[in-house]
């Protein structure tokens, strides 16, 4: 089976929902619907960024036990994660022990944790050295340790060509963006 993914938002979910159940028993093009969550909590506009500094960790070590937890189970029972930024993740890092940080790569490794290679989201007007900035936000080491597979821009206006350039430089090749 040819296996395509759909990310949906909202009360379209009632509908795709339908036509998903409906596909159990008849020829219908929707199968499955995976459902990707991610903790979108902005520095200040949610909350005071420490809290959000602090919720975003408590996430990490939240989502980190349940794939710890379900490591072992059938793939369709594993419990997976995708970091929304990378900027809380590199705080997480800084402030986790070595043994959170070695289970941490180990659930990349895995597949069940997954990291956004930017680190927040970004205006579509930044100059070459802010994008810079943006795309080198962590060392190339852990960089490589952390092994982002995609990009995402979520609750912004577009996507911005020099970043969707700079991604492809370090070998990201996915996007994500939210309208």
């Amino acid at each position: 089976m040819n296996k395509k993914l759909l990310y949906v938002t909202g009360g379209f979910l009632m509908f795709i929902s339908h036509l998903a159940a409906q596909g159990q028993n008849n020829d219908l093009p929707i199968k499955s619907i995976e459902l990707i969550h991610c903790t979108h909590t902005d520095y200040g506009y949610t909350d005071n960024p420490l809290i959000v500094r602090d919720l975003h960790k408590r996430f990490l070590d939240i989502a980190l036990d349940a794939i710890i937890e379900t490591a072992d189970s059938a793939d369709n029972r594993k419990f997976s994660w995708t970091a929304e930024a990378l900027d809380p993740v590199y705080l997480w890092w800084q402030e986790a022990s070595d043994e959170r940080r070695n289970l941490f790569l180990q659930a990349v490794r895995s597949g069940q944790m997954d990291i956004n290679a930017s680190p927040f989201n970004m205006q579509c007007y930044a100059n070459a050295r802010q994008t810079n900035v943006f795309l080198n936000w962590i060392s190339p080491e852990l960089f490589e340790k952390f092994q982002p597979r995609f990009g995402m821009m979520n609750d912004v206006n577009g996507f911005p060509r020099s970043v969707a350039i700079g991604l492809l430089d370090k070998g990201i090749n996915r996007i994500w963006m939210g309208i």
